[in-house]
């Protein structure tokens, strides 16, 4: 798999462990390449390694849905 722009790693998530992945996407230097996005869910007052907040599980759905709304799929 040859990773070009097209490629990008979409990381959501609300709990502790996820603090990782947050840290190694964006401190990790085979990642820096990638378009990267790191979300967090819940409130914005609590300390992430996460780029983006999500208010709630509706804020991920809706972003799901229209990253999904956009693809365009081909053979």
């Amino acid at each position: 798999l040859k990773v070009t722009q097209e490629y990008f790693v979409l990381c959501i998530g609300d709990e502790k462990p996820n603090e990782h992945v947050f840290s190694l996407l964006k401190e990790n230097d085979e990642f820096k390449s990638l378009n990267c996005f790191t979300c967090t869910v819940g409130k914005k007052q609590k300390q992430t390694n996460a780029s983006y907040f999500l208010e709630d599980i509706w804020d991920v759905r809706n972003l799901l849905e229209k990253l999904a709304s956009n693809l365009s799929i081909t053979s």
